[in-house]
């Protein structure tokens, strides 16, 4: 955990030190996922769930780039039960940040650390007869949570991108040892470029 910060720490510094290059731009990155937690305790579905934010994004020469996020994701799972299912409902705000390569001018991959908060995080019973109208928030959720993105997105004209991108928690989502579980989520976005510096 303390090296994925460090990490984060040294990328924020590269980024905040070129901040006024004309090869910084700001942009706008909107997409859907399917979230969901590896675990032995429960057995879980992905819901397609959502997310958007901004993207800063420093060229560092030749191929290179570091980016930067700031996103809300909305996110929902289905913990699958005998006596009924139960619709989590986790409202997140992530900060990746990435090293992009383009081997080629229409395509590049990306990958860094990820540090995120949880906003909210509520429950709701599904029974066998309908949905319970009372929802409920689960103790002990971990409030931080860390882990790696990868991905891979094609340039859709001058300033456009469509991409594909897999997270993967390295840390737990709850606090106690009864559950642990990790997130990982697969998903959809289109990122655009808005303004240059």
């Amino acid at each position: 955990m303390k090296t994925l910060l460090k990490t984060i720490c040294c990328l924020s510094l590269l980024l905040s030190t070129n901040i006024l290059s004309a090869q910084t731009h700001l942009g706008l990155k909107l997409g859907s996922m399917l979230p969901s937690i590896q675990s032995n305790n429960l057995e879980v579905n992905a819901r397609t769930s959502f997310h958007g934010g901004i993207f800063v994004r420093q060229k560092l020469g030749g191929k290179f780039a570091a980016q930067a996020e700031l996103r809300y994701s909305y996110e929902r799972m289905k913990n699958v039960h005998i006596f009924g299912d139960i619709n989590i409902n986790t409202q997140m705000l992530r900060l990746p940040i990435e090293m992009v390569y383009a081997p080629l001018n229409w395509l590049e991959i990306h990958a860094g650390p990820s540090i995120a908060y949880k906003l909210d995080q509520r429950g709701e019973v599904v029974s066998l007869e309908g949905i319970v109208p009372t929802s409920f928030r689960p103790a002990e959720i971990a409030q931080w949570e860390a882990g790696i993105e990868v991905g891979s997105a094609i340039r859709v004209g001058s300033n456009n991108k469509v991409g594909i991108r897999y997270y993967q928690a390295l840390t737990s989502s709850a606090q106690n040892d009864t559950f642990q579980g990790r997130q990982y989520q697969l998903g959809l976005y289109l990122s655009s470029k808005l303004i240059n510096f």
